[in-house]
């Protein structure tokens, strides 16, 4: 649902996403997830190959014998075509799953050897404030993925935190942008799944979540210092949250600024 106030709905993403489809050429290759129905109707529409990655029947580049790890880093198998091995990714997250299969699909279409993309795969590092997991010296586990936040990837975050230890779980959300008509009803939505999951969820700078809300970046550092080492917390929400204040604002509350 990201950038849907732009496009109106769905369809309108799906319309707008599926020109970069239609305007391959016949030489080159559509890399769709074929474990989304949405993406991967967009088959019907290329000119070009199609090359399906996911953990469904209709994937070419699959992964199977997913299982995190207590930091929440994915191993798996990935089937492919050009051969098989095991996998295991440094970055966090079941979701992760999926963009290491597009990556691997991508480069094997493009002559890169199986070995040389699961050589990849496991030194691939993602960029600051995507989905990391933190542990400072002191305090709870940290996830941080704060750069940006759409429904789809706020749900993903809010899974992982979830399987993140056994003590008690803060997920501090800011605001989800440019969704439109559908803000409100999807903050809420949101909430509600943390809620299913057993995560407290407070508002940062918003009230569409429906939970307990913070203001202030000194607020939020106070929130997070009352919990314990064996907790964890999250920090998601879209650029204009500035949650990345709230980061190294803690940083300094804890004296480890080079941690957090």
């Amino acid at each position: 649902m990201a950038h849907i106030e732009f496009f109106g709905d769905l369809e309108g993403v799906f319309r707008a996403k599926g020109e970069l489809v239609t305007d391959l050429p016949a030489n080159g290759v559509a890399v769709l997830n074929a474990d989304d129905d949405n993406v991967w109707r967009m088959a019907a529409i290329s000119s070009a190959p199609v090359l399906g990655y996911g953990v469904g029947e209709n994937a070419e580049v699959r992964a199977s014998g997913i299982i995190l790890d207590e930091d929440l880093q994915p191993r798996f198998t990935l089937h492919t075509p050009w051969g098989h091995g095991d996998v295991a990714l440094r970055l966090h997250g079941r979701a992760q799953v999926s963009n290491a299969l597009a990556a691997a699909a991508a480069a094997l279409w493009c002559g890169v050897p199986i070995d040389g993309v699961l050589g990849a795969l496991a030194v691939s590092e993602g960029p600051a404030m995507r989905m990391e997991v933190r542990r400072p010296r002191t305090g709870p586990a940290l996830v941080v993925d704060c750069y940006n936040a759409n429904p789809t990837s706020t749900e993903a975050a809010l899974r992982a935190l979830a399987g993140l230890g056994r003590g008690h779980k803060v997920a501090l959300l800011g605001l989800m942008a440019e969704l439109g008509s559908a803000s409100e009803s999807e903050h809420r939505r949101m909430a509600e799944l943390a809620r299913e999951l057993g995560i407290d969820v407070v508002g940062y700078r918003t009230a569409w979540y429906g939970a307990r809300q913070v203001d202030t970046v000194e607020e939020a550092v106070d929130l997070a210092q009352g919990l314990t080492p064996a907790d964890a917390w999250l920090l998601k929400g879209s650029r204009v949250a500035r949650l990345e204040e709230v980061l190294a604002a803690y940083g300094r509350a804890i004296g480890d600024d080079d941690q957090v």
